[in-house]
């Protein structure tokens, strides 16, 4: 996994999926899926340290502008990377780091900063 920056922490139910926003742009300020011919999504459990990566299709990941809408997010401008992580990747009672790495068509690849995901089993399960 890339650079192991400040890191954010989230809990999230073990049953359910986990969304993750992001507002990607060039180095022009354009939000368009053309510029990203490659995207891995990095899971890292932090108990066993077993890292799992997984390709994220820039088709149905970035869009081309900026997405608001009603899921929450921090900014009115909005967003324009959602890749949703399945429950299936996640075990309960776990941390994960989650990161991704982002290889453009022209230019250096690059990083997110890593979030941190705490897994809860569900009560209700």
């Amino acid at each position: 996994m890339g650079s192991s920056e400040a890191i954010q922490e989230f809990v999230t139910n073990e049953d359910g999926a986990t969304v993750f926003l992001a507002r990607i742009y060039g180095a022009d300020g354009t939000f368009t899926q053309s510029l990203f011919g490659t995207i891995t999504r990095y899971v890292k459990d932090t108990r066993t340290g077993i890292v799992v990566s997984s390709s994220v299709a820039a088709a149905t990941a970035v869009y081309d502008t900026l997405q608001t809408n009603s899921i929450t997010w921090p900014y009115s401008t909005g967003y324009n990377f959602r890749d949703v992580l399945p429950a299936s990747a996640l075990a309960d009672g776990r941390r994960y780091l989650v990161q991704y790495k982002f290889a453009p068509t022209g230019g250096e690849a690059f990083w997110t900063k890593p979030v941190g995901v705490n897994a809860i089993k569900n009560a209700a399960s």
